[in-house]
């Protein structure tokens, strides 16, 4: 079990409030998220406001910010390749929390150089890149373990592809949804999203972002 030194206490004022409704992460893509959401459907109390992720940054900044920091973002990860990771076992941190552990250090090397371009943005805990699907938060070691257990047995390893990170926003009583997109450069030097050089590429059209909501859960 892997444990983290507790954050110190935030007072919840207006800066506060608007930056817990803006996320920047990476979204496991819809279509390849099906293992994930059965798992969360059933366990993760977040289910409906977040879809299938894993947060770089979170609390964010005022989505009203995001035409003045998605440029530097774009600049900071310019020389940020692609990179894939496999999502195979189920770790726990304390607290309840379920999560496939992630250890790729390509999200390490994003959170790092996103930080030095936005400073204010870094963590009051050091980072840790984790997929949560579960928080049983009154559960006991023992359910925990057998929870963990359970769910390793049936689990499939997944490999997934990252391309792309995630500028996330909602409202006070909407899910997160994606507002904009940063591409990572392309591997062995091929096309970058939508088929553009992703070093020159800004965050999608308007046209393709009609299609990158994060995906919700079934009425």
């Amino acid at each position: 079990m892997e444990s983290r030194p507790p954050a110190p206490p935030r007072v919840m004022d207006e800066a506060l409030r608007a930056a817990v409704q803006a996320a920047f992460c990476y979204v496991i893509p819809e279509e390849e998220a099906a293992p994930i959401q059965a798992i969360r459907r059933e366990l993760d109390p977040a289910f409906a406001r977040w879809p299938a992720h894993i947060n770089i940054l979170f609390p964010f900044v005022d989505q009203a910010r995001f035409a003045e920091v998605q440029p530097v973002i774009v600049e900071a990860l310019r020389d940020v390749d692609s990179f894939e990771f496999t999502a195979e076992r189920f770790e726990r941190f304390k607290g309840g929390n379920i999560h496939l552990k992630v250890e790729s250090p390509g999200f390490k090397k994003i959170y790092d150089k996103v930080v030095a371009a936005l400073p204010e943005c870094a963590s009051h805990r050091p980072f840790c890149a984790h997929l949560t699907v579960a928080k049983l938060q009154k559960a006991k070691d023992k359910e925990m373990t057998a929870k963990i257990e359970e769910l390793q047995a049936t689990w499939k390893p997944v490999t997934f592809q990252v391309d792309r990170m995630s500028l996330l926003k909602r409202d006070a009583d909407t899910p997160f949804a994606v507002a904009d997109q940063v591409a990572l450069r392309p591997r062995h030097g091929g096309a970058g999203v939508g088929g553009l050089d992703a070093r020159a590429w800004p965050g999608l059209g308007e046209a393709e972002k009609e299609g990158t909501d994060a995906p919700r859960p079934p009425a």
